[in-house]
């Protein structure tokens, strides 16, 4: 079995994006849509000063794109849980950006073929943000600083595709 970056089923084509992503839906064993949308929400969320319901759709994301295999998927919802660790510890923001700096530190060194080259290098910057510390009284750095999923990141999948005859469509 080979890793390949697929573009998302029914994105960027004629008749809507949410169509054939829905019917694919069944076959990779998700609910229809969910995952990318509950990362989306997590961002609008976090963006919106609601950390906790943020946090709580990034861990529902992570688990959605890690029941089918979407590698990319689930590396940017976990980079978005450690983005919101610092702001909602409840040991405080200390113990979050220690919590988060190990988070961004397992994730970086657990990199793969199919990981998005953007998220590589927010992982390093956001690192370095970590060390150097984070306020939550000054918001949430990700949104400011761009390092949240962009259009090519919410279309492109990371799964495992079969050798064979099919894999080279």
């Amino acid at each position: 079995m080979r890793l390949r970056a697929q573009v998302r089923p029914g994105w960027g084509r004629a008749g809507g994006r949410g169509a054939p992503a829905r019917a694919d839906s069944p076959r990779r064993g998700a609910a229809p849509g969910a995952a990318g949308p509950a990362r989306s929400r997590a961002a609008a969320a976090a963006a919106n000063a609601r950390d906790r319901q943020a946090l709580d759709l990034c861990d529902e994301a992570t688990g959605l794109f890690t029941s089918y295999g979407d590698l990319r998927g689930a590396d940017w919802a976990a980079f978005l849980r450690c983005t919101l660790l610092p702001h909602t510890d409840p040991d405080g923001a200390e113990a979050g950006t220690a919590a988060a700096l190990a988070e961004v530190t397992r994730l970086a060194g657990s990199g793969h073929p199919l990981r998005d080259e953007k998220l590589t290098g927010f992982l390093e910057a956001y690192r370095l943000l970590l060390e150097r510390g984070v306020s939550p009284e000054a918001g949430w750095p990700a949104w400011r600083l761009g390092m949240v999923p962009d259009r090519h990141a919410r279309e492109v999948m990371g799964v495992p595709v079969p050798e064979g005859p099919r894999a080279a469509q």
